[in-house]
């Protein structure tokens, strides 16, 4: 009799909080309301530290250089050295330090692309800043703005081989979905890899999935995106049922191990979930269906120690 060989072990469903940590960046920096928006952000903070704490759940934190000098020139970066820095449950990750795009993005004709030359050395500033405060190397970045398809393609497959210069082992830049919407779909193809494919296999890149969050908070982003009006947080709760659900059968039907990556932003958090109760229902539902609460870091080392 022929048995078919499987797997010893059941697939597992990878579940990773990144946020994008940026606002208030560029022009809002410098506004007289921008302070007291980081006096607000810091208080949500500390609440989401509390919700992630509650549940000994880890997230990611992908640390923008100038939204992180506004807190050190404002002289409120103990605060969030205490909230950030002092947690084994956050991994601090990068964002750059300037946000600058490089790639063209479709119906966005003012994000102009920065040549790589001048966006690798912001980089390194984005990771001088981050280890000056908190005293950690950034290993991962969460490219500004995300794109269709990763830097495989359109101009950026040199980039792979130059982060690791900056101390970086993984990137997440493939944030859309199709027509550059801000849905980017949940698949099989969809996972992380390395970039061994452009001559970097010591980098890992982490595609995200699920919508973005900027559009829970925002009228046109959501009407866009098939809500038809600004979601509640039941309309909230449904999609991310689904989205879950939908990941652990992927998982096992295919057989394989199913990582779900999610983009999120504190200052769109703060409009669409001001209390967290989203969140706490996220993380209870995780849970209950045998997820496995990750940061970014540890998808990225699973994927290296595997190729």
């Amino acid at each position: 009799t022929l048995l078919l060989l499987r797997r010893s072990t059941m697939p597992t469903v990878s579940l990773a909080f990144g946020y994008d940590t940026e606002r208030p960046y560029g022009d809002l920096a410098s506004k007289p309301e921008a302070t007291k928006f980081r006096r607000k952000q810091l208080d949500f903070l500390g609440r989401l530290d509390d919700i992630f704490k509650k549940h000994d759940a880890p997230r990611t934190h992908f640390i923008l250089g100038s939204w992180l000098r506004g807190y050190v020139d404002s002289g409120q970066v103990e605060e969030l050295h205490d909230i950030l820095g002092d947690d084994s449950l956050v991994e601090l990750a990068q964002h750059s330090y300037s946000h600058q795009t490089i790639k063209a993005v479709p119906g966005q004709p003012d994000r102009i692309p920065t040549d790589l030359d001048v966006f690798v050395p912001d980089l390194g500033r984005g990771a001088g800043i981050v280890e000056g405060v908190f005293g950690v190397t950034p290993m991962g970045l969460r490219i500004p703005v995300g794109y269709l398809g990763d830097l495989r393609h359109n101009g950026t497959e040199s980039l792979p081989k130059r982060l690791p210069t900056v101390g970086l082992k993984y990137v997440s830049s493939d944030l859309r979905g199709s027509k550059n919407s801000y849905e980017p779909e949940l698949s099989v193809d969809r996972q992380p890899h390395t970039y061994a494919a452009v001559g970097a296999p010591e980098v890992v890149e982490i595609p995200s999935t699920g919508f973005q969050d900027v559009v829970f908070g925002d009228d046109k982003k959501a009407q866009a995106a098939g809500f038809g009006k600004l979601p509640t947080l039941d309309d909230l709760m449904d999609y991310y049922g689904n989205l879950f659900s939908d990941a652990v059968t992927m998982a096992e039907v295919n057989d394989i191990d199913i990582t779900l990556a999610l983009c999120l932003h504190p200052w769109a958090v703060m409009k669409y979930d001001p209390n967290l109760e989203l969140h706490e229902r996220q993380l209870n539902m995780a849970l209950e269906k045998g997820m496995d609460i990750v940061t970014y870091g540890k998808i990225a080392d699973r994927i290296l120690a595997e190729a």
